[in-house]
């Protein structure tokens, strides 16, 4: 008997199954990208149970008509692309056709769908990828597919399946990423019953924020836009004070997909560097659109990844683009009191707020009801219709529509009369540094002998010392640097390290880069290097121990980021142990003199690993703090 046999359908249908649905999450994914794809200005994810019990996408998109449908069930059937040519200039996010048959060869689904310009719907029921019954079906135009009892027949998946508040999380993210990938759609997630995000689709990317991570991240987002040729970098970048732990908060979205990139996340990373504390990432909302044939997306079987034609190109764009924005942020943490901490009153619900509420409301009456939308329903249709969308090509052309500013002065206005914080529209922070650079200051104290108070421009300010000489000599140092004024500084005894084969090749392959930075460094045995010169910007510090972690430390990361980059940051940033310590008293000559070498910096405002060198209190913030002003009119009492 032959050892090589054709595998049953069935059978191969499953292991295909297996590469696209690794989790509930990815059936949301997969139905949501099609919804997008057949042009929905609407879409609803409704979820039991993690979506173990089920899942229901609804949209509004263009549907199919009855042969279409049955045709959508089979494998690498699609209406997403012709011939060869169409592989390399890929503009939609499904193209292998994949998505429906997986789904179902795992799943108990029902297909409902129907044309506009058809009188009624079609109906297919498919149970482990057979399909049981067609039929007709009542229904407003768009598609509805709910998954029910996923992996049923494939036990051994369910070994996988996390628990339901995770897998409930995977959903929410990939929920939130389809919604930030297309801002002028609406989306709706319930999950067990309960609205968790909903977002406008008014075109608006800052509006989603917005209603995905609440107003304060929103207002605190910098607008991006660079273009290239054949090349638009654009979205939002919240300033650094605006920090998480992980780097779940870094969003890639090129030609309106969802992506993870390493290559990217190097590119954001580099912008922020020096901005951000140790070991926390910014959060970022990053979209390319770029000539689909200088991108391909199939390289992973979920689409997750993509690879790029010019890379380098990409990864600059981004990175200049992000970085401008935070170079132009005024980035003064401002200490400002609660609005609502002396008020008795609640603050009114925003128009945004209101817009919301009727979004929701003409949801509730397309989606609720005993049964499944039904043909005829003539309110519910209405209801849909009502909810106008953007023009998606408008939006796209023209994609930092978002970034309208708000002046400080007119920040200041609403505390006299004008309309509440709530009241107005969302829009992305307009802390410029053109609003005013970093005053003049007066040194008046040395506090707990941490922290400099000053004062200058009608404002108290308050000065960590450590941070802010960090900041003057990693400076002082970068300029060193950039103008090769650094010298080898020669060791009494080398330093000898022994390293992984690896490590050692690494080293030994940038030899020449390690001497522009004033290391002199030599094989000196297997796996062991010796160091005979270190820079003179580490005389009066432990060279040995600087040495160590650089070394390790710049093997470990170098791969994404220029080699040089990462060397010069990582020499400089050690060079600055001989800030000023914490706890460390100062004269009030030698306060001053800090001061104004502050002052003279490009960018005085954190300290090389992220954190804030000063913090600002304006004189309206005070007299609030001792209510010295009125709640309504704004005078002294």
């Amino acid at each position: 008997m032959s050892a090589i046999r054709i595998l049953d359908p069935n059978l191969s249908n499953r292991i295909a199954a297996g590469e696209v649905v690794e989790r509930p999450a990815s059936v949301v994914k997969e139905l949501v990208e099609n919804s997008l794809d057949a042009g929905a200005r609407r879409i609803a994810v409704f979820v039991e149970e993690a979506g173990m019990k089920s899942i229901r996408v609804l949209d509004d998109g263009s549907g199919m008509d009855r042969e279409d449908a049955q045709l959508a069930l089979r494998r690498h059937a699609t209406s997403k692309i012709a011939s060869e040519r169409d592989l390399f200039r890929i503009r939609t996010l499904g193209f292998r056709g994949e998505a429906l048959p997986s789904i179902a060869a795992v799943s108990k689904m029902v297909l409902k769908t129907r044309r506009r310009e058809d009188g009624i719907g079609t109906a297919v029921e498919v149970e482990g990828g057979r399909v049981i019954r067609v039929s007709e079906v009542g229904m407003p135009a768009g598609t509805d597919v709910t998954v029910r009892d996923l992996f049923y027949n494939t036990p051994a998946r369910l070994k996988y399946v996390k628990s339901l508040p995770t897998e409930a999380g995977h959903i929410a993210d990939a929920v939130t990423r389809a919604a930030l990938s297309r801002p002028d759609v609406a989306f709706v997630l319930e999950l067990d019953g309960r609205r968790t995000a909903e977002t406008p689709g008014d075109g608006r990317l800052v509006h989603a924020v917005a209603a995905l991570y609440g107003r304060e991240t929103a207002e605190k987002c910098l607008p991006l836009d660079e273009r290239r040729p054949d090349l638009h970098v654009w979205g939002l970048a919240a300033l650094p004070e605006i920090h998480r732990a992980g780097r779940g908060h870094l969003m890639f979205f090129v030609n309106g997909r969802p992506v993870r990139s390493a290559l990217l996340t190097a590119a954001v990373l580099g912008a922020y560097a020096g901005r951000l504390p140790i070991h926390r990432f910014p959060v970022v909302f990053l979209h390319i659109d770029i000539d689909p044939g200088l991108v391909d997306p199939n390289v992973h079987p979920a689409k997750w990844e993509i690879r790029f034609s010019e890379e380098k190109d990409v990864a600059q764009a981004a990175e200049r683009a992000i970085r401008r924005a935070l170079e132009g942020a005024r980035a003064i943490p401002r200490v400002s009191p609660s609005r609502s901490q002396f008020s008795g009153s609640r603050p009114t619900h925003s128009e945004k707020d209101r817009r919301s509420e009727q979004v929701r409301l003409n949801w509730d009456g397309a989606l609720r009801g005993p049964e499944d939308l039904r043909y005829g329903a003539a309110a519910r249709e209405a209801a849909w219709e009502a909810l106008q969308p953007v023009n998606p090509e408008t939006v796209r052309e023209d994609p930092p529509a978002e970034a309208v500013w708000i002046s400080p002065e007119a920040e200041g206005e609403r505390d006299g009369g004008s309309p509440s914080e709530t009241d107005r529209e969302v829009r992305p922070s307009a802390e410029r540094k053109d609003a005013g650079h970093m005053p003049v200051l007066r040194a008046v104290a040395q506090v707990m002998n941490l922290y400099i108070v000053a004062e200058g421009e009608d404002s108290l300010f308050l000065i960590d010392q450590h941070a802010a000489h960090e900041k003057i000599l990693y400076e002082r140092f970068s300029k060193q640097v950039a103008e090769r004024q650094v010298a080898p500084m020669p060791l009494l005894v080398p330093l000898t390290l022994e390293l992984t084969p690896g490590e050692q090749k690494k080293i030994l392959s940038h030899l020449d880069l390690m001497a522009e930075f004033g290391f002199t460094i030599e094989p000196f045995g297997h796996q062991t290097i010796a160091v005979r010169t270190v820079p003179d910007l580490w005389d009066g510090l432990d060279v040995a121990a600087l040495t160590r972690d650089l070394i390790t430390e710049w093997v470990e990361e170098t791969g994404n980021r220029d080699p040089r980059d990462m060397l010069r940051d990582k020499v400089v940033i050690r060079a600055c142990r001989g800030a000023v310590k914490a706890g460390q008293r100062l004269s009030m000559a030698e306060m001053q003199a800090l001061c104004d070498q502050l002052r003279k910096l490009d960018n005085p405002y954190s300290c090389p690993h992220g954190r804030p060198t000063v913090l600002q209190w304006t004189r309206r913030d005070l007299d609030k703090q001792f209510q010295r002003i009125q709640s309504g009119g704004g005078g002294e009492r």
